[in-house]
């Protein structure tokens, strides 16, 4: 059986249905503007400054990979745990840990984001101290010295619009497709000279559409 669909076919089906489309887009883009401003909630992240004293740079990358094992994970909040933290803050959660430098610079920056502004300046320091103590069980010397606390107030993630309209754009513009489609396939009669006529579907077969028993 051989499938052959015409393209100025589809495109004539696709301009018929425009504004469909354009409203479903439109409408999915708004839903995940609203999502992100009105219904997530914000995360903020906090810094902790590093210094590399023996100038190695290439220990950087590792510090980095460390801080995503789920063994410093565990130590990290055994730790929180421990001291209770949960009793202090309303949220403890940790959602992300990163390590960011500069080409061939020494000094790098340890970033913890979690979603209380409150804890997130304590998440960043349990952090920073964890890091210290985890390289030191494998290493002689960790060379390794914080030279840049914590700001008091950390700074609130901005969430990439350009982001949320091309991902939220996208998911409207397959949802908007498939729905027009289903609307040609379904809302006329759905023949076989229907579908070569309309549709650019050749070769397809005889269809038979079956009556409504009831």
């Amino acid at each position: 059986m051989e499938l052959r669909i015409k393209l100025k076919n589809v495109l004539r089906i696709i301009g018929r249905h425009i504004v469909l489309l354009i409203g479903i887009i439109g409408l999915s883009i708004a839903a995940g503007v609203s999502w992100n401003y009105l219904i997530k909630k914000p995360e903020y992240q906090s810094q902790i400054q590093f210094l590399q004293t023996n100038n190695d740079t290439s220990q950087i990358t590792v510090y980095d990979q460390i801080l995503s094992l789920k063994s410093f994970k565990t130590q990290v909040n055994s730790e929180l745990k421990q001291r209770k933290i949960s009793s202090v803050f309303s949220d403890t959660t940790i959602e992300s840990m990163s390590v960011s430098s500069s080409v061939n610079s020494p000094i790098f920056s340890v970033s913890v984001t979690t979603r209380n502004p409150k804890f997130s300046k304590y998440a960043a320091t349990i952090v920073a101290q964890n890091l210290i103590s985890f390289v030191g069980k494998y290493q002689e010397n960790t060379n390794l010295a914080i030279i840049s606390k914590a700001a008091s107030t950390p700074t609130m993630v901005q969430q990439s619009i350009s982001k949320i309209v091309i991902i939220f754009g996208a998911g409207g513009l397959v949802l908007s497709l498939f729905i027009v489609f289903m609307k040609e396939l379904y809302g006329k009669k759905m023949a076989s000279q229907y579908l070569n006529d309309v549709f650019g579907i050749e070769n397809l077969g005889s269809i038979k559409l079956l009556k409504d028993p009831r």
